[in-house]
């Protein structure tokens, strides 16, 4: 379910949702894949069994799967080919930061309170 369920959804949803960041308004397709991605990560700490986590799990993989390409393609976009690189290297980097601001914020919610990982993703 961790692996499965949200890397075959992001997989595949990402090649559509990348052809439509080159037909639609991107700043559009962003906006509703985050909140897309938002909202189901916040369903996850309603999941009362496997199947609405599963679920949950399979709409995150999709709400993400375009964020990527859509923002490279913004990105590209806005900077000239010589400033592109480091563009997406700021835009990359954001990734591990909010791994790390992740995981001291969420473990120190997560301890502090009584439902523990229900609390952080809601």
């Amino acid at each position: 379910m961790t692996g499965t369920a949200f890397a075959f959804f992001y997989a595949i949803a990402g090649i559509y949702l990348a052809l439509l960041a080159d037909v639609y308004s991107r700043k559009k397709l962003i906006s509703i894949s985050i909140v897309a991605w938002s909202l189901f990560t916040a369903l996850t700490g309603a999941a009362q069994n496997f199947l609405q986590l599963l679920l949950v799990r399979v709409g995150i993989g999709v709400g993400e799967a375009s964020v990527i390409p859509t923002a490279n393609a913004l990105i590209a976009d806005y900077y000239r080919p010589d400033r592109r690189p480091f563009a997406l290297t700021i835009f990359t980097s954001r990734a591990m930061i909010g791994v790390m601001t992740e995981s001291f914020f969420g473990g120190t919610v997560a301890e502090c309170s009584s439902c523990y990982w229900r609390i952080v993703l809601l």
